[in-house]
């Protein structure tokens, strides 16, 4: 269920094989050790979206999904806070490519659409780097049109200090 690439997926830099398997080898080995039975992005729940993350490189990743009936707010939306969980497991996952393991610290959401049961949508997460003593992140659901832009901050976990 691949769509055609996108230009928000096609803004990065050439990235070299060896450095895409290396990093592809620690990304899933951070997630899983850390993170395997998310319901989003680990162990499938009944109506909840999917997420495969796919390296797009060194510091974006993306997902292909759509919602079922479970993820409802609205007649025919999906909910907000699941919207939210979203794009909150894409940057998760954005650091797990990176080795880190951390917890969100501040998430912003700009809600700018609805978005809609049952369509594809994509979402697509940027590692952004080092911000004081956390890292900061993006990332953004993209049905047709933005509909969802997101930013954190996420703090180590006692693991990683």
């Amino acid at each position: 269920m691949m769509m055609a690439m996108t230009a928000h997926m096609l803004e990065v830099a050439e990235w070299p094989d060896s450095e895409r398997m290396a990093q592809t080898q620690r990304y899933h080995e951070t997630r899983n050790r850390v993170h395997g039975s998310c319901r989003l992005c680990g162990q499938a729940e009944a109506g909840l979206p999917q997420l495969d993350f796919s390296l797009v490189s060194a510091t974006r990743l993306c997902a292909e999904f759509s919602c079922g009936s479970a993820a409802t707010g609205y007649q025919g939306l999906v909910h907000g806070g699941i919207a939210a969980a979203i794009c909150d497991a894409a940057m998760c996952n954005a650091l797990f490519a990176q080795g880190i393991q951390a917890y969100t610290a501040r998430l912003e959401l700009r809600y700018r659409s609805p978005l809609r049961l049952g369509a594809t949508a994509v979402v697509t997460a940027d590692y952004l780097g080092r911000y004081g003593s956390g890292w900061q992140l993006r990332a953004e659901i993209v049905q047709g049109a933005r509909v969802i832009a997101a930013q954190a901050v996420f703090l180590a976990s006692k693991e990683e200090t």
